[in-house]
C-alpha cells in the first residue's frame, strides 16, 4: 500500500530529520568520549612524562610499545612487575593512614564478620 507524493515525502523528511538528530547524538557521543581520561589512560599519561618516576616511566613506553599492559604489570603477570614496586611502596607509605582508617572501618574485614549471615563458620 502506497502513499501519495505527499506522504512519502513527509516520509523522507522525518527520515532526514532523524539522520540529523543521530548525527548530532554522535558526535555529542564523541565529544564526550573525547573528555573521559580511564585511569589506565591517566597512568600512561602521568608515566610518560616522567612525574611518576624513571622506572614508571619505563613501564609506560614498554606499555606504549606493546610489551607488556598495565594490567599484566599490576597483577604481577608481567615480566617487568618489579619496575613498580618503587612506586607503590612510596604510595603505600604516602597514603597509609587514609588506608588503614578504610580498612578499619570495613565491617567485611572484622574477624567476627559472616558474610553468608547464617552464623556458622
Amino acid at each position: 500500500m502506497r502513499g501519495g507524493p505527499g506522504q512519502q515525502q513527509s516520509v523522507e523528511d522525518a527520515r532526514r530529520a532523524l539522520a540529523r538528530e543521530l548525527a548530532a547524538l554522535a558526535k555529542f557521543a564523541n565529544a564526550l568520549a573525547a573528555r573521559v581520561t580511564l585511569p589506565e589512560q591517566r597512568l600512561q599519561r602521568d608515566a610518560l612524562s616522567g612525574s611518576l618516576g624513571t622506572d614508571l616511566q619505563r613501564l609506560a613506553r614498554l606499555v606504549e610499545a606493546g610489551q607488556t599492559t598495565w594490567t599484566s604489570v599490576f597483577d604481577q603477570t608481567s615480566p617487568y612487575a618489579g619496575l613498580a614496586r618503587e612506586h607503590l611502596e612510596k604510595m603505600l607509605v604516602a597514603h597509609s593512614g587514609v588506608v588503614r582508617d578504610a580498612l578499619r572501618g570495613d565491617p567485611r574485614l572484622d574477624p567476627a564478620f559472616d558474610p553468608t549471615g547464617d552464623g556458622e563458620d
